[in-house]
């Protein structure tokens, strides 16, 4: 895998690196892994559903490409998966899918791909609708089914390092971006939407509404953290 230049290093949460430490060690070693969990944004899987992704629909012959970035374990990958199995199979869908989770991190990636996780009580209530895409193995442990698995594929990767020959309809980012300073996170945004298809929707956080507007990017709805690219980023 490709490792991250020194430049970018000093710029991660502003923490104190050792000499010759890079982003995906201090991330390994002191196990900074983003708040995750099964369906955990309310807003962001009801707008991917009822707006995202029928938008998306029509008479194309390619599979619908979404990339969740900095996925953690797992989860949020899983549960776009989950969801976009659903509408498939119930809303007369005439697209596929197919996810791609990445996070820096090789144990969290590691764990995403085994698919085998111990649920907390809310995640299990928001489960509930979706439990022919997983098992049970006991009262808390979950393992992901194999049509599933099949369906995300999951990357050790730096975000800034992610290319993609096709581009992405729709690219999800949740807190990730907490992890960074205002001028690295100007740079991830900039290398993630050039990796976003003309009309396609980025969900982000943690990056002001007004320098998404001036990126070329259009708020879907008040108060929404998705926004659709409309004009080519230079």
């Amino acid at each position: 895998m490709n490792q991250s230049n020194p430049t970018q290093d000093s710029h991660v949460f502003d923490a104190k690196l050792a000499d010759g430490q890079n982003v995906q060690e201090f991330f390994e070693a002191h196990d900074l892994v983003t708040v995750t969990g099964f369906f955990r944004k309310k807003d962001l899987y009801d707008e991917l559903a009822n707006e995202v992704l029928p938008s998306l629909d029509g008479n194309h012959r390619q599979d619908i490409r979404i990339w969740s970035a900095g996925c953690s374990d797992g989860r949020e990958s899983y549960s776009i998966a989950m969801l976009c199995h659903h509408i498939t199979r119930h809303r007369k869908f005439r697209r596929g899918f197919n996810v791609t989770g990445s996070d820096i991190s090789r144990p969290q990636i590691e764990i995403a791909i085994k698919g085998l996780y111990e649920l907390r009580k809310d995640e299990k209530l928001r489960l509930e609708g979706h439990t022919e895409y997983f098992k049970y193995l006991d009262d808390k442990q979950v393992i992901m089914g194999p049509e599933l698995q099949r369906s995300v594929n999951f990357r050790v990767e730096n975000i800034l390092d992610m290319h993609s020959e096709t581009p992405f309809q729709i690219i999800v980012c949740t807190n990730v971006l907490l992890y960074y300073a205002a001028e690295l996170k100007e740079k991830l945004i900039l290398h993630i939407l050039n990796t976003l298809q003309m009309g396609g929707y980025l969900y982000v956080e943690a990056f002001g509404a007004r320098r998404m507007t001036q990126l070329g990017l259009s708020r879907i709805n008040p108060g929404s953290h998705f926004f659709q690219k409309t004009e080519k980023v230079i």
